[in-house]
């Protein structure tokens, strides 16, 4: 799936209050890290134990390899800077997920007359953009908040080399559009390949039956035996203007050993249930 080596790493920094430290903006800044951790328990915001460390590292291992192979969800753990003022205001909302309104309140902030202190405002701006990227609907929209963040990001390691904490950021989002631009490349090609993967029912052909553009069982199966994964066939089924399936205990049968699995199936339901929710069009006198 993927010919680079999995590399895990852990470089965090603790004070005695579990808050991450770092060197800050020197005079302006008290404990300059705040940690959002999205609802971690106490016990996530302690320093971790050897064996603790070597679960996190593999997990994190895990997750990487998984991500070649299924799609996967993760919780992303990230830092904002602390200051008084604009950043603050910005963290409490960014901490109660309202990263939209915390985006303006970054970018809006006045800029401050020292590079060096100005990138952590940019940095913070970069953690909006990037959340607003996986909270996307689409990838389109995705890669372009990921491209405003990696834009940020940059900007904040330019202004300020010597924080570490800048560079990780940088790889994650480098990562994450890597990964947009393989979905995107799988659904240009899939769409591409569809229409020859869902064949026309040929019984009805000609016989002004509406069934003869309805997608089938063996549409399904077909599409399933061509290779495509189950989301991009539980799209298809979604998406259909018209279906015609046989959800008997038969129908399923031939389903199952025809290779449909469960999400497929449950997909099928879902279409079918739409269908005869429809409200019946009203008769003309």
């Amino acid at each position: 799936m993927a010919s680079e080596n999995v590399l895990a790493k852990y470089d965090r920094e603790f004070n005695s209050a579990g808050n991450s430290v770092s060197e800050g903006v020197k005079g302006t800044v008290t404990s300059a890290w705040k940690r959002v951790t999205g609802g971690a328990g106490s016990e996530d915001l302690n320093p971790p134990t050897d064996a603790e460390l070597q679960n996190h590292l593999l997990l994190d291992a895990v997750h990487q390899i998984a991500a070649q192979v299924v799609n996967t969800r993760e919780t992303v753990e990230v830092y904002l800077a602390r200051q008084k003022g604009a950043l603050d205001e910005g963290d409490k909302l960014a901490t109660a997920g309202l990263w939209e309104r915390a985006l303006e309140t970054f970018e809006t902030a006045t800029p401050s007359p020292k590079p060096s202190e100005d990138a952590y405002r940019l940095y913070d701006t970069g953690v909006a953009y990037e959340a607003l990227a996986y909270q996307a609907e689409d990838p389109v929209s995705a890669m372009k908040y990921l491209d405003q963040a990696a834009i940020n990001y940059g900007k904040a390691i330019d202004s300020r080399p010597e924080e570490k904490y800048f560079l990780e950021p940088q790889k994650r989002i480098e990562d994450a559009i890597a990964h947009y631009r393989q979905i995107e490349d799988r659904n240009r090609h899939q769409a591409a390949a569809s229409p020859s993967v869902i064949p026309v029912l040929g019984a009805n052909q000609g016989s002004g039956s509406t069934t003869s553009h309805a997608l089938t069982n063996d549409q399904v199966i077909a599409m399933v035996k061509s290779g495509m994964d189950d989301d991009s066939v539980s799209q298809v089924i979604q998406s259909a203007r018209l279906v015609h399936f046989d959800l008997t205990a038969a129908g399923q049968q031939a389903l199952t050993t025809g290779g449909v699995g469960a999400p497929v199936l449950a997909a099928m339901k879902a279409r079918a249930a739409r269908t005869h929710a429809a409200p019946a069009p009203a008769a003309h006198k």
